[in-house]
């Protein structure tokens, strides 16, 4: 079965698996579907509900990372709601954990 190309979502979904362990956490605010995903373990998945607005993830993200700080947390947007979040010191933030 063929994944698709760059900027698909198959293949998206397919680079991530590629690179995500057992112990990572995902936090979805993309249109990657979740069968594209593959969590491992209950818990290692989180997608906003329909009460959220864009640029929830990148906060949730950092959350997740601060509750755990023995997993590696991914997150992933799009750019709206990248833009939708406060990126500069989110980006800040993020990178310095």
């Amino acid at each position: 079965m063929k994944s698709g190309g760059p900027r698909k979502l198959p293949w998206v979904g397919h680079c991530l698996n590629q690179v995500m362990g057992k112990n990572d956490i995902i936090a979805n605010e993309s249109q990657v579907p979740l069968h594209f995903l593959r969590p491992n373990e209950p818990g290692s998945y989180f997608a906003n509900s329909p009460a959220a607005g864009l640029g929830w993830c990148s906060g949730a993200a950092l959350g997740l990372k601060l509750a755990r700080r023995d997993k590696r947390v991914f997150a992933v947007v799009g750019e709206g709601s990248y833009m939708f979040r406060n990126p500069t010191p989110g980006t800040f933030g993020s990178a310095s954990m």
